[in-house]
């Protein structure tokens, strides 16, 4: 009699820690749901600011082609090398090179203070998009930026560019197309 006591016992409080499990689950539930309706009021108002922003669609490339002259950086058999990224034997490693310096170059380059000028604020976007032809420079630049004046020094820095030993594919020089994106937040001071 007793063991059936402390069974029935056990049910219960089986019972009553399941519906206790139950409602934690709903309330983490509930929170959860509140937290991403809020997320997304958050995100509309980020996208009514001033950055403008869009979404590039590219055509499918055929890399095996005999008439493509032009290849994008990510696909070329040997990229494009930098100076003072000789010393490099694989691709992986010269494409990191190549990186890491164009960055470099383009931060220390950049007019900083220019956006601060032009009183832009916030996160702000530069996408520049350029050519290293089967020579060596840089060509077909093109930019796209909050204002103008940006589109015009990051043109400019772009311009600045050193010759560089040319992209192959396939063993023959090639042109490589490059994307560089700049991104940098203007912080406000509230006096």
């Amino acid at each position: 009699m007793i063991a059936k006591i402390i069974s029935m016992l056990q049910i219960l409080i089986s019972r009553a820690t399941s519906n206790i499990k139950c409602f934690r689950a709903l309330q983490l539930i509930l929170v959860t749901l509140l937290i991403v309706s809020c997320g997304v009021k958050t995100s509309t108002k980020n996208e009514s600011s001033p950055v403008k922003t869009e979404t590039v669609i590219a055509d499918e490339i055929d890399i095996n082609s005999k008439d493509l002259e032009t290849f994008p950086f990510a696909v070329i058999d040997n990229v494009p090398v930098y100076p003072g990224c000789e010393s490099y034997t694989s691709n992986e490693e010269q494409m990191l090179c190549f990186s890491r310096k164009i960055e470099e170059f383009a931060m220390l380059n950049f007019n900083t203070g220019l956006a601060q000028e032009l009183k832009l604020t916030g996160v702000n976007r530069i996408i520049i998009l350029f050519k290293i032809d089967k020579q060596g420079d840089v060509t077909d630049i093109k930019v796209r930026a909050p204002h103008p004046k940006l589109e015009e020094e990051a043109r400019r820095v772009i311009q600045k560019l050193p010759k560089m030993t040319p992209g192959k594919q396939k063993g023959k020089a090639a042109g490589v197309m490059y994307s560089l994106p700049i991104v940098f937040e203007i912080h406000t001071v509230n006096k």
